[in-house]
């Protein structure tokens, strides 16, 4: 958890929460958790944890709620912003959307449960200063992507064949994401 916030492990029902230290220093930083499944296919919760301000990479914490087990990850040193997760059942993955600092594209990463592994899908859409805001999934396993640039766009990565498709600005009067 972050300095200064409390720690959902530490809360009991009408109890006080009370800050506890887990020994893993954060500076400014953002969560974002989902619900997923471990390599055992057990749930777990996944989250997210980005460092601002050149305070550090962005890791991954699995999280298994009946036992409170954790399994921590880092991401690579030049990716320290994540806002953007997803999990497929479908595919028994973890998409995640990244940066490589506030000037660079977001790139398109996944953790497959089921083999154990981190992959770098690429970006969005070559060296071009887009930020990936959300993703859903498509009923044909597809995940949609609205990113926030100049304009904002709308993408499609298909799992199958690890090819990402643009369908450029959806209106050209407005450029908010989608």
């Amino acid at each position: 958890h972050c300095k200064g916030e409390e720690s959902p492990m530490s809360t009991q029902a009408n109890q006080q929460a009370t800050p506890r230290e887990d020994g893993i220093p954060i500076a400014n930083c953002f969560t974002v958790l989902t619900a997923g499944k471990m390599q055992s296919g057990v749930a777990c919760v996944y989250a997210v944890y980005s460092q601002h301000s050149g305070a550090g990479g962005a890791f991954f914490i699995q999280i298994d709620p009946k036992t409170g087990a954790t399994r921590r990850w880092d991401a690579a040193r030049n990716t320290d912003d994540s806002r953007v997760i997803l999990w497929s059942e479908r595919q028994q993955t973890l998409f995640i959307i990244m940066a490589r600092g506030a000037t660079s594209p977001s790139i398109l990463m996944s953790y497959n449960a089921r083999n154990d592994t981190f992959t770098d899908l690429g970006t969005l859409d070559g060296n071009r200063m887009l930020s990936g805001l959300d993703m859903q999934e498509g009923t044909d396993g597809s995940i949609w992507i609205g990113a926030y640039g100049t304009p904002c766009e709308l993408f499609r990565y298909f799992p199958d064949d690890g090819k990402t498709q643009g369908y450029g600005q959806v209106d050209p009067d407005e450029h908010y994401a989608y």
